[in-house]
């Protein structure tokens, strides 16, 4: 299974700290909030990760990845304003992927391993997001919902006006080989990584992970 980060955003709202660092290699309780990502992949046996960089950045994370088998991918852009978006971002991320895939933004970080999350994807291989009841009104016009049958997804829209449902989906994403072939043909221009599960969840199978802890914003 292989991974991608996505880390081509500006973070302006974390101006000033991240004019000049880029959010995913701030500091967090005396670790770069990237390394908590990393170490817990590590334990799960990934074959490779991807970090989507911007270009303003992409020097910073190609020395945050030495030696420590990462590829970075440079998207080009080089401020907020000619930024590609996340959905985009992941588009470009999977061109050279020809396996399982687990994404993910570089800001959530969780209070239990992902590993729970890639053995519930095996179990039968489906593609899968994460999810969590939210019970916040506000909160939920954030984030994208998910509707489900039973573990299944049979809808999904990015930051409705009026919730569809209290299913929260956070930014973590495993998507199956056969699956990412569609994500890499979407033409159009996707801002956020959930404007990619709202384009696909009627065109492949989607499964949902009810979170088992709590997870940190740290882009808020």
């Amino acid at each position: 299974m292989k991974v991608v980060i996505l880390c081509a955003g500006y973070a302006t709202r974390l101006y000033p700290k991240t004019l000049h660092t880029p959010k995913a290699l701030l500091e967090y309780q005396g670790k770069k909030i990237l390394d908590y990502l990393i170490e817990d992949l590590k334990h799960s046996f990934m074959d490779e990760i991807i970090l989507v960089s911007n270009h303003k950045f992409y020097l910073q994370f190609l020395e945050y990845s030495k030696n420590k088998n990462i590829k970075v991918i440079d998207d080009g852009s080089t401020s907020n304003e000619n930024r590609i978006g996340a959905g985009n971002d992941l588009i470009l991320g999977l061109q050279d992927i020809e396996d399982d895939c687990l994404v993910m933004a570089c800001d959530n970080l969780l209070d239990f391993s992902l590993s729970y999350f890639i053995d519930y994807f095996t179990i039968d291989r489906i593609s899968s997001i994460m999810c969590y009841k939210e019970k916040d009104e506000e909160k939920l016009k954030r984030t994208g919902q998910a509707v489900l049958c039973e573990d299944r997804v049979i809808g999904f829209k990015e930051k409705p006006n009026i919730s569809i449902s209290n299913y929260a989906v956070p930014p973590f994403y495993i998507f199956k080989k056969k699956d990412i072939k569609v994500i890499k043909g979407l033409k159009g221009n996707y801002d956020s990584l959930g404007s990619i599960i709202e384009k696909v969840v009627n065109k492949i199978q989607l499964k949902a992970f009810l979170m088992p802890g709590e997870r940190l914003d740290l882009g808020n």
